[in-house]
């Protein structure tokens, strides 16, 4: 019960989904396997990268670890 009023007065980015406990792993495997922006070739050295998904885990969490899901993007992206 409290963390569901904990989540209403202070909503987060992924409104109310919780992460798996192997999304940095998979974060990582991303990154490693793509070290760049798939839509500009930018590598990322000073803004970073991102690991974003096609279809949002928000909606899909099925779809949350899948690789042909995940997406690496630069910040600008």
């Amino acid at each position: 019960m409290f963390q569901k009023v904990k989540n209403w007065l202070f909503p987060d980015k992924l409104f109310g989904a919780l992460r798996s406990s192997q999304w940095p792993r998979i974060r990582k495997e991303q990154l490693a396997k793509f070290p760049y922006c798939q839509i500009c070739g930018k590598r990322g050295l000073f803004k970073g990268l991102e690991v974003h998904h096609y279809q949002t885990f928000v909606t899909h969490p099925a779809l949350e670890l899948m690789d042909n899901n995940l997406v690496t993007l630069c910040r600008i992206h």
